[in-house]
């Protein structure tokens, strides 16, 4: 018998940071599958690949790992699996009493924190660096090679131009081993400035606040990262 198509509803968000609306069909059981058997696995880089396809899939290509941000992937898969499983996520917690709670969060419970004095423009004295966030694909980078080359080349491809009192120089494919070589060659006082761009970037999170069934202790708790998101 031959498989037949099943109308899916469509709806539709605007991704916080690009503000770009986009249009979305919950995810199919046969897709979800493959989420569920990357997180099985102890691979991160399996569950952010199954994530891209998922989400690149349910937006008919509108949302992809080179151009959204991590923001924006956060958010939309917020969205897609709130109207294909369930908009309320549960999570276990443990306890310094060794006691597992089990909290549950909204997807609306979800905000994002800003850090007050992040800006995407960096001043390293002689040289101004402009920034861009990374993309989800940059994060993925990073998962599949985890090392200091991959961190290195993650922050280089965020550089969109460097400014000086002579020249602008654009971040381009001809370019991009020329934003590398400046990296190596600026001070470790210079690259704290870049290290801090991203350690102050806007972070999805959820606090929750509980009470431990074990100990009966107020504890506070904050929910963000891959596995946490993507699970």
């Amino acid at each position: 018998m031959a498989a037949f198509e099943t109308d899916l509803p469509t709806f539709t968000t605007i991704l916080p940071f690009s503000k770009k609306e986009v249009k979305f069909r919950p995810f199919r059981v046969k897709e979800e599958k493959v989420l569920l058997m990357a997180n099985a696995g102890d691979n991160i880089k399996d569950v952010t690949d199954a994530v891209e396809h998922i989400v690149e899939a349910c937006t008919n290509g509108a949302v992809t790992a080179s151009n959204a941000s991590m923001f924006d992937m956060q958010h939309m898969w917020l969205m897609l699996r709130g109207k294909s499983v369930s908009e309320e996520l549960d999570f276990y917690v443990t306890c310094v009493c060794e006691h597992r709670n089990e909290l549950t969060a909204n997807v609306e419970d979800f905000k994002f924190r800003q850090t007050p004095g992040h800006c995407m423009t960096i001043d390293l004295g002689h040289y101004t660096v402009e920034m861009r966030h990374p993309t989800f694909e940059d994060y993925g980078m990073l998962y599949e090679i985890n090392t200091v080359d991959a961190v290195m080349e993650v922050i280089a491809n965020c550089m969109t131009r460097i400014v000086t009192v002579e020249e602008v120089k654009l971040n381009t494919p001809d370019t991009a081993s020329e934003f590398r070589e400046f990296l190596d060659n600026i001070t470790p006082a210079q690259f704290k400035k870049l290290e801090a761009f991203f350690s102050t970037m806007p972070v999805l999170e959820y606090v929750a606040k509980y009470t431990c069934k074990g100990c009966g202790a107020e504890k506070e708790v904050t929910i963000d990262g891959v596995r946490s998101f993507f699970a």
